[in-house]
């Protein structure tokens, strides 16, 4: 619909140079709810980057656009940045769409905390000793025998 050199830079504006000076704002004035709400928000928008970095999860997500862009117009970019916007637009002045997936995320990990805790020492236990291993024999193939040293 808008040439891509339009939308771009509003999608730069809303996704990340509102959110960065509302997180400067944040941290000068020291107040902890905003960082976890800016905490929350970068920490997702670092996950959204790796996981639209992903050629196959790009492709699905921009199928359904594909198919309107050949029926009427693309639509995609619009769509990217109506997404941003609803995140970071606030509804009422107390909450925020932010607000609430960090109050969602922090429910979670107070109900599941301990099971993820568990998980994550089991799989740390599991994996440890293999990274090492695997770390010891690729030292062993590279570092050259001791009697090749001495000669």
């Amino acid at each position: 619909m808008f040439p891509y050199f339009i939308v771009y830079p509003l999608l730069l504006i809303v996704a990340c140079l509102y959110p960065l000076a509302k997180t400067i704002q944040a941290l000068r004035k020291k107040d902890e709810a905003e960082y976890k709400v800016w905490l929350m928000y970068w920490s997702g928008y670092m996950v959204m980057s790796i996981l639209f970095s992903l050629p196959l999860v790009e492709t699905i997500l921009s199928l359904p656009f594909t198919i309107i862009e050949s029926v009427l117009f693309d639509i995609y970019y619009e769509a990217q940045l109506l997404i941003a916007y609803v995140i970071l637009s606030p509804h009422n002045p107390e909450k925020r769409q932010l607000d609430m997936i960090c109050n969602m995320a922090e429910m979670y990990a107070e109900k599941h905390g301990n099971q993820i805790e568990e998980v994550l020492k089991k799989q740390y236990d599991t994996y440890s000793p293999m990274i090492i291993d695997l770390y010891n024999q690729t030292m062993k193939k590279v570092t050259p025998p001791a009697e090749t040293k001495a000669k």
